[in-house]
Order: structure tokens, then sequence, then C-alpha cells
């Protein structure tokens, strides 16, 4: 043999011992894969285990009840004036409260005062005059505070509201108040004290003066004054619907709809001592809307409207 078929044959031994690795290595890779696969697939034959959701359980937060509004009047002495007819509750006197020798329990005053300040004081004024406004501006000075009449804004209300808050109701009187108060006179003498608050409330056909202090004990006293004569009232449900129709603006009102509609609706919603709440609208498919409320006072049949 000479040395070029030696070479040759030496030369396709080498590249058929590559290919015989090549196939090899080949094959055993392939025997991994389905190996491994193999065993993969009977672990988790249904794919990959996952890790189940956390199911959070929720408590459904019970309906919140309502709350009992506590009378704190309810252990409160009754102040009945038979004189002039009516009524208003106060805290129970302390004999050892040094301001209790200054107060007063009688027909002609009943006045209560703190350790610094006057509370309430309540009297009727002593003139022919029956109306408020009109005597308010015959008067130069305030007696109680002693200071002269035009450091006292004025206005004409029958609801009195809170000092504190605006839209909170002290009392309805159920007829037209004369509300005078110091509190943000821009004369700086004016704002001196006492600062007070005076109502001038009628009462059949003369009237009572309250003034009180700026304060909250104040405020409840006042939101428990009646009239003697609400207890029977002279003006019933059916009466009180009828003087609400009877109001020019109503009237108008109602004269917009058909005849027979049953679209507008005069309804007594709701009373209390002193006075009937008279709800006025109109009743749609989906909501009530409102053309005015209006009080009817359950003894003289006064009517007065929201706004």
């Amino acid at each position: 043999m000479d040395q070029g078929q030696s070479i040759s044959q030496k030369t396709n031994q080498e590249v058929h011992t590559q290919s015989s690795s090549k196939f090899q290595f080949v094959l055993i890779g392939l025997v991994l894969v389905f190996g491994v696969g193999g065993v993969y697939l009977a672990k988790y034959p249904y794919g990959p285990k996952t890790k189940p959701i956390p199911q959070i359980s929720v408590t459904p937060t019970p309906a919140p009840t309502a709350t009992p509004t506590l009378d704190l009047t309810s252990d409160w002495v009754t102040y009945t004036n038979t004189k002039y007819e009516f009524e208003i509750k106060y805290p129970k006197p302390d004999p050892n409260d040094p301001s209790e020798k200054f107060n007063s329990y009688t027909e002609n005053l009943l006045e209560i005062n703190g350790l610094d300040s006057l509370v309430i004081r309540i009297e009727p004024i002593q003139t022919f005059e029956t109306d408020p406004a009109v005597w308010w501006k015959s008067q130069k000075t305030e007696v109680y505070t002693k200071k002269p009449a035009t450091c006292f804004a004025q206005q004409t209300a029958t609801i009195v509201k809170s000092l504190y808050d605006p839209n909170q109701r002290i009392i309805n009187f159920g007829k037209n108040v004369l509300i005078l108060n110091n509190f943000r006179s821009e004369v700086s003498t004016c704002l001196e004290p006492p600062e007070v608050q005076i109502l001038l409330v009628p009462l059949n056909g003369r009237f009572i003066k309250i003034t009180s202090d700026w304060a909250g004990l104040s405020e409840q006293i006042l939101s428990t004054f009646k009239f003697l004569d609400q207890t029977n009232p002279a003006v019933t449900r059916e009466q009180a619907t009828e003087l609400v129709k009877s109001q020019s603006e109503v009237k108008n009102w109602l004269a917009l709809f058909k005849s027979g509609s049953q679209g507008p609706q005069v309804v007594v919603e709701d009373e209390d001592a002193s006075k009937y709440t008279v709800h006025v609208f109109e009743g749609l498919s989906d909501h009530l809307a409102t053309f005015n409320w209006y009080y009817v006072n359950k003894v003289t049949g006064n009517v007065t409207k929201e706004f």
C-alpha cells in the first residue's frame, strides 16, 4: 500500500469516528430530554401545580342601628306661668351654687344666672303696643344691657336657630318673633359685655322678652319653651292643609295643574306641640319636587313658610 492510500484511509476513519461521536451526543441528548420529560409528565400529568388563590373571607358589616336621642331635659324643673300662659324647663337649682341667690322664679320674671353671666331671663313687656317691631323702634336704650338700641342687629323670623350652628333649629314659635343681638356689631363699645340675644315674642295681644347669653345651656332651655294653650290645638290637621292651600303663592302654583291631577300634593308631614309641618310638592315618577314647606301654628292658625 502506498503512502497516498494510507493517508486516505486514515482520514476516512477520523471522519467516521467524528460522525459517530456526534451521533452519540445527539442520541444521549434525546434520551435525556425524553427521560426528563417523561418523569415530569408522570409527576404532573395535568401541567404544573400552581399555588391556590387565597380566599378572602368577607364578613358583612352589620347595618348601623339608630342611637336613641337622649332627652337631657327629662329631669329638669318645669316653670309654668299661668298669667302669661307659657312654660319652660330649666335645670334643677343647686342650693350650693352662689349664683342661685340672684335667680328669680316669679310670674313677672324668670331669671337664671351662671357663675359669671346671665343664662336666660324671661319677662313681660309692660306696654299697650302689640307689635314688637314697632315697640323696639321707640326704644333708645336696651334696659338689661344698658346699651344703645342701635347696637343691636335685628331680624324677624318664626324659627330661632343656634348661634353656634346656623343649620340647627332651636325652636319654632309658629309666629313672627323679633330677634335682636349685639354679637356682630361694628361698634367696639357695643361688643363689650354683656353680649346677648333678645327675642320679643308676641303673646295674646302683648309680648314677652327673652334675653339669653351666648351659651349652649341657654339654647337648651329655650328649646323647651311652649305656650300653654298648645296642648289643645284649635287648628286641626285638615284645617292646616286648607290654610296652606289658601296662601296666594300656593293657589297660583296649584292653578298650573289640570283639574283632578294627582301630581300636586299638600300634606301634613309632621307635627309637634306647637305646629303642623305641611309639605307642598309635585309627585313625579322618580322623585318628589318640593314647592315649599309650611308651618301652621296649632293655636293661631298662623302660616309661615320655610323659604
